[in-house]
This record gives structure tokens, sequence and C-alpha cells, in this order.
């Protein structure tokens, strides 16, 4: 914008005159622009007073030849740059103005090391320094996308307090809450003696067959180890046409496989025939190899037949065992065992 001008004339005959004005120029590109000016002229009317005269112009100008000055050259000339000596950073965000931003969205955090340049961090105590806004509902400090819990905030106590959700810990993983485990460093023994209190305890054993009295429906008469429902404590006896069947199974695989030999057959048809006339029998199954896995199969093997003979799943169960040298040593190799509860 030019400078306000005021010039003064005194012509012989002493009239004094008078001239102010005022005027700005407008770039349109490196050599085009608009100028403006108004001017007014005081002349000195009859008597004492003054007669003004104002004037606007409109005018057009272009530079021929040369080069506009660009000082800070950031490719945007002087007339038109608003910081003529600091060059525009161009990073997207108003490069036209000439001036570089440091912070585009204005959250404190310098575009250099803000993820989100034109999005402004909003300080929730979630990865604020990032520059990226978060999302967090429950105002835990957890950002929802990774809060389990988003809508319930988490209690901070020291327990798996990253996963958003207000917990009770378990140190000892006995399922009761540390807050209501009078031992929450030991695990409760469960043998229906004061099993809610958290901790270990042993419950007496009058009869000592090894099952707690607590557990014991016959606290007074030992059980009898028979492998016929020997975990309820009562004294009994396995049925006759059971006790050739109890033990171990004269049963073959194909090799190390789970493939039932056909001549195993007819011995677990029998064995299928007698569980089907004793509904509230158990029976567990171990397979014994060299290989847990192997034994596991091929115990599943014995299961899945019994299964297919009408028996019902949740009466059988199968479990695979390693050989041990205790077990080679009795001559004791790869079998299938068969205990009834």
């Amino acid at each position: 914008m030019s400078s306000s001008s005021f010039n003064v004339t005194q012509p012989d005959d002493t009239d004094i005159h008078a001239f102010l004005g005022i005027g700005t120029r407008i770039a349109i590109n490196d050599n085009l622009g608009v100028r403006l000016d108004l001017t007014a002229s005081l002349v000195p009317a009859r008597g004492d007073g003054l007669t003004v005269e104002p004037e606007a112009w409109v005018g057009v100008f272009y530079l021929l030849g040369g080069k506009v000055k660009d000082s800070d050259d950031d490719g945007i000339v002087d007339p038109i740059d608003k910081c003529r000596f600091d060059p525009e950073d161009r990073d997207g965000w108003q490069d036209e103005d000439g001036c570089p931003e440091a912070d585009n969205d204005g959250d404190g955090l310098r575009d250099a090391a803000d993820r989100c340049p034109d999005v402004a961090e909003n300080i929730n105590g979630v990865k604020d320094d990032d520059g990226c806004p978060d999302a967090d509902k429950d105002g835990d400090g957890i950002d929802d996308s990774d809060d389990k819990c988003p809508a319930v905030a988490e209690n901070r106590n020291g327990f798996e307090d990253s996963d958003g959700c207000p917990d009770d810990p378990d140190s000892d993983g006995d399922t009761i809450p540390d807050s209501r485990d009078n031992c929450p460093r030991e695990k409760e023994t469960v043998n229906n003696l004061d099993d809610e209190d958290g901790c270990p305890d042993q419950a007496p054993d009058g009869d000592g067959d090894g099952i707690a009295d607590t557990m014991d429906k016959c606290p007074r008469d030992p059980e009898t180890k028979n492998g016929f429902a020997d975990s309820d404590g009562c004294p009994d006896k396995l049925p006759e046409k059971l006790k050739k069947f109890s033990g171990v199974l004269a049963i073959q695989f194909d090799g190390a496989s789970a493939q039932l030999l056909p001549k195993s057959l007819v011995l677990l048809d029998r064995l299928a025939e007698v569980l089907t006339t004793l509904p509230d029998v158990k029976a567990e199954l171990t397979g014994f190899a060299d290989d847990a896995k192997v034994g596991q199969g091929q115990a599943g093997a014995v299961r899945y037949y019994l299964m297919s003979k009408g028996i019902a799943a949740d009466r059988l169960s199968a479990i695979g065992a390693a050989v041990t040298d205790a077990d080679k040593a009795k001559a004791k190799g790869a079998r299938i065992e068969i205990q009834f509860l």
C-alpha cells in the first residue's frame, strides 16, 4: 500500500492548494496486478472556504522485463507473499500464503512428528504424542480399539490393567478372586472342606483309603481298588461280567496306527453288549505307547468304536500315556487299559 502524500503550492497570487492521496496494489500473478488510488484536492474557495475535489483511480499494471522479487525464494513473489523472508514449507496446508506452518492443526505437535498433521490431537491420555485424535469412551486411558470393555473403565489394580476391563485379580488361579481369597497366593484344595475360603486344607480320611471323608460316600469303610467305581470311597465288587474286561484289553492295531485289526472287534462287540446292560457304568480307556499321542489316538479309536455300538459318549473317556521304563521292566509295552467307574 502506498503512503499518503501532501503537496502544497504557492503561486504568485498567494493561493494555496493541498493534495492528499492513498493507494494500493493487488497482485494477480507474478507480473500482472491492479492498482487502486484515492486522491483529494483542497482548493481555496471564495471567502474563507475550501473546495474538496475527490478522485478515484483504478488501473492495471504489468511488469515488463526483469523478475519480480522473491526474497525467500519459495516461489511466491514478494507482492503476494505474507511472509516474504520465511519460505513456504509446501506441506499441502495453505501453501499459497507464502508462510511456513510448523503445526498445521494447532495441536502443539510439530508436523514433522505428527501422524495426523491436518487433524488436531485430542488430549485424553490415549496416545497423546502421535498427533491423531483417539476415541476413549470410558476415559480409562485405553484407546477403544484396544479396549475389551470400551464402555466400562479399567480399575487399575495391577491385574491385567491393559485390557480395559475392571477386574478382581485371582493371583493363585483357584477361581476365587483375591478380594474373597483368604490365601491369595495358595490354591484352594477342592475337597468339600471350606472350599470357598481359598486356602488349601487337608480333609480327614477316617478309613485311610486315600479319599477324604468330605468326598467319601463310605468314610468308615475303605474303598476296594478294583477298577470299578474306585472314586466313591465305598468297597464294592466288580460285576462278574465286567471282570474279564477290566485291566488290559486284548486288542491289536495295525502297527503304530489307530486302525483296529478285525480280530479285535469281536472282543469290543462283547464289551459293548455288557456296557449296554449296565447303563450306570462308565469306562476310562488309556492308550499306552512309546509316543503318548499314538496312545491317545488308539484309545480314541476304541472309544469311537464303542460309541458306534450305542454306548453314550459321556460314558467313555480316552487318554494317552507314554510307556515308562518301569512298564518295560514289568514287560508291559504298548497296550490299552480299561478302568470302570
